[in-house]
């Protein structure tokens, strides 16, 4: 049972939700260990309704074929739901084929942003889905089960708003469904499915595992912005829906009596969008006497703001700069300013937090030598803690996807390709081979983190073993990363 809510009758159904294993190699020892919330989401709304649910987090525990028939053996499941991400499309249809290899009678559900961007595509490709949820998952998931449970047949799921479904031969998308819009309306994540001993590399970069126990929270879902490389609107959409603050609390009260949970990483897409909202959950975080951090945007952050969050426990904040180029910061609709982004840095130091600076190679296909070179002056200028320097990938539902494909641009569509490290881009810029675009990420990410100053800076703000720990383990992790011969 979830920490609020009440299970209601009806015939049960025994769900196993599946989150496929990443494709980080190496990376992973320091990255990819979040609890999967939005998957906890799933599970407490459909046990509220009277089901028994499950988690397989392939991240985490064992994931060869035979680890997945035994998990198939051990627990029987009704209904199987496979969690995909786009660069693990691929790796959830071969999880579905051995889940029908081992019972036809199971009903595969596919979700997540890759099915909700190109539903018919992904159906098409993969016909071991039997059915696929296209946006917010949790109603959409309840009526899928509800109509399963009185009839054990896929076939009685067709039609459902929110899903994309097979009509004998025929791939069928069926209308949206609208957004929940009262979020405290939902149980809190049924984090008692949870191994949490499971989850022991980096949670968020310079957030270790080793010095908080830690879990991610929502506070909203939905980002207003129109960044051109981002996919984040086809779950959440534009429109944000914001909880209350008091079940906010009542989420981290129970995190902290149940689980011992004494960091909360705030996944909201831009946290900082309403300052009073922001005053009031940092009174709150205050009074409770946990750490947390969050992400956010340069160009809603105040340095009234950074004070009120480095007062309440704030560790951390990490920014979505994208570019030291006004004109590819024009050019994906960004919309911020070097300004903008330069003062956010100098506030959050000021108070002595961590700042972590998010930044992209091929965010659009004109940026050229020039606009990385000014990428490179301003890495060097705000002296972020962490730089996250990606790989722009071209999600399936963004601009630059389109962009990409109308000028022909994308070499093929092998999903498992489609990420921001570790795997040599199917795709190339006006100016930047697939090769080139990796040597200019990791080019930059050695000259940035290998300068003497910066491992000075870092080595002086370590307090403890733990944390000098930490911090050498992902060193080595990263340097092993930018200097093996393949990605």
């Amino acid at each position: 049972m979830s920490e609020k809510g009440n299970a209601k009758s009806g015939k049960m159904l025994k769900v196993l939700f599946i989150r496929p294993p990443g494709n980080l190699g190496i990376l992973t020892k320091i990255s990819s260990s979040d609890h999967p919330i939005n998957i906890l989401y799933l599970a407490a709304y459909l046990r509220e309704q009277g089901h028994h649910v499950r988690l397989y987090d392939m991240e985490v525990q064992p994931n060869s074929a035979k680890d997945i028939r035994h998990v198939l053996k051990r627990y029987s499941p009704d209904v199987a739901c496979i969690s995909c991400m786009t660069p693990v499309i691929a790796t959830g249809h071969k999880i579905a084929s051995i889940i029908k290899r081992h019972s036809k009678g199971i009903l595969t559900v596919v979700g997540g942003a890759h099915v909700t961007a190109i539903p018919e595509e992904t159906m098409d490709s993969f016909p071991d889905f039997d059915v696929g949820v296209v946006g917010e998952g949790e109603l959409t998931l309840a009526e899928i089960c509800e109509r399963f449970s009185s009839q054990r047949d896929c076939g009685n799921t067709k039609g459902i708003e929110g899903t994309v479904y097979r009509n004998g031969k025929k791939v069928v998308l069926a209308p949206p469904r609208q957004l929940i819009t009262d979020l405290d309306s939902l149980p809190f994540p049924a984090r008692d499915l949870l191994d949490f001993e499971a989850y022991r590399g980096g949670s968020k970069s310079g957030i270790s595992h080793s010095k908080y126990r830690i879990t991610q929270i929502f506070t909203s879902r939905g980002c207003p912005f129109m960044c051109t490389f981002c996919a984040i609107h086809l779950t959440s959409h534009r429109r944000v829906r914001f909880r209350s603050v008091d079940d906010i609390v009542a989420e981290i009260k129970a995190c902290m009596d149940k689980y011992g949970i004494n960091h909360f990483c705030i996944h909201d897409d831009t946290f900082s969008l309403k300052e009073s909202r922001v005053a009031e959950i940092c009174s709150r975080l205050k009074e409770l006497g946990v750490s947390w951090d969050c992400d956010t945007r340069v160009d809603t952050i105040t340095e009234k703001m950074i004070k009120m969050m480095a007062d309440s426990g704030c560790k951390r904040i990490a920014f979505g700069v994208e570019s030291g180029s006004p004109r590819i910061l024009k050019l994906i609709k960004k919309n911020v300013t070097l300004d903008q982004v330069k003062k956010a840095f100098k506030w959050t130091k000021k108070q002595g937090m961590m700042s972590c600076a998010y930044f992209i190679i091929g965010s659009h296909p004109d940026e050229n030598l020039d606009d990385i070179e000014m990428t490179k002056r301003l890495m060097k200028e705000i002296k972020a803690d962490i730089v996250n320097l990606a790989i722009g990938v071209p999600y399936p539902g963004t601009e630059l996807f389109d962009d990409l494909k109308r000028r022909g641009f994308l070499k093929n569509l092998k999903w498992e390709h489609y990420m921001h490290y570790n795997a040599e881009p199917v795709w190339r810029t006006e100016h930047f081979s697939p090769k080139e675009l990796v040597n200019l990420q990791k080019s930059l990410i050695k000259e940035y983190y290998l300068r003497p100053s910066y491992i000075i800076s870092r080595l002086v703000k370590i307090r403890s073993a733990k944390e000098l720990g930490y911090w050498i383990s992902s060193g080595m992790v990263t340097l092993k990363y930018l200097f093996q011969k393949k990605v």
